[in-house]
């Protein structure tokens, strides 16, 4: 006898459902089993690794399962170099495992060489340490036979690398300091020239003159005891004649 076609479809269901069970269970099986676990990507949080230096930075991204790549390097005055100032994506963004977090790392200060400023005026100096990212900081004066108000030496000195916007201190000449010229009258040529010269004085050859004194004593000078010079003047002595 044969049955209708209704029939025959219900008898037939409980085989098909469990065929179709079985089909989506092996589907799973070979899914999970069979495809690497690299095609199952999950998401992740990046994890921070801002202020951290590049190899430590680097394993703590790679530990979360992220590929670290190196982005700009930049000058900063604060953050040591080879360390990380920012990362893209931001912390605690969500990615798929796998993902790339983008690294800017520090330089460090920029440093820049201490210019030449020696000889020029302090008006110059300024203007050349400032075009050089540097600043003027401490003036200090002091005598000197250079030009009044042109610069002696700078600290740092010339060609030392030095952070940018530091202070150098220069040293501007304050022309030739004043000396109080001794009295040396009465006492002999070699020994008044000797002391003269000892305190920075050029002495002249000396004139004769007929006198009382002893031959070869200085009875006059020029310029006049204690009187302000300027230092390396020159002394013009007056001695006795031999009669």
């Amino acid at each position: 006898m044969r049955l209708a076609p209704r029939a025959m479809l219900e008898r037939a269901a409980p085989w098909l459902a469990a065929g179709s069970g079985g089909f989506v269970l092996a589907y799973a099986i070979v899914a999970f089993f069979v495809f690497p676990a690299s095609s199952r990507r999950t998401d992740a949080t990046v994890p921070n690794v801002n202020g951290l230096p590049l190899d430590q930075a680097k394993q703590v991204l790679v530990d979360s399962g992220f590929v670290p790549q190196r982005g700009e390097q930049r000058y900063d005055n604060t953050v040591p170099a080879g360390t990380v100032l920012a990362q893209t994506p931001s912390p605690n963004t969500v990615l798929p495992r796998g993902g790339r977090v983008l690294l800017d790392l520090s330089r460090g200060q920029r440093t820049v060489e201490v210019p030449t400023i020696t000889g020029l005026t302090q008006a110059q100096a300024e203007l050349t340490l400032t075009n050089s990212g540097l600043d003027l900081g401490d003036v200090v004066t002091m005598d000197s036979p250079s030009p009044r108000g042109t610069v002696l030496n700078s600290f740092p000195a010339a060609g030392v690398r030095v952070p940018a916007a530091s202070a150098i201190s220069i040293t501007i000449s304050a022309g030739p300091g004043l000396v109080t010229i001794p009295d040396v009258t009465g006492q002999s040529y070699a020994a008044a020239r000797t002391l003269l010269e000892q305190l920075g004085f050029q002495v002249a050859p000396p004139k004769e003159v007929i006198s009382t004194s002893l031959a070869g004593t200085v009875v006059a000078q020029d310029p006049q005891p204690s009187i302000a010079v300027v230092a390396g003047s020159v002394v013009t002595l007056t001695v006795s004649a031999s009669q």
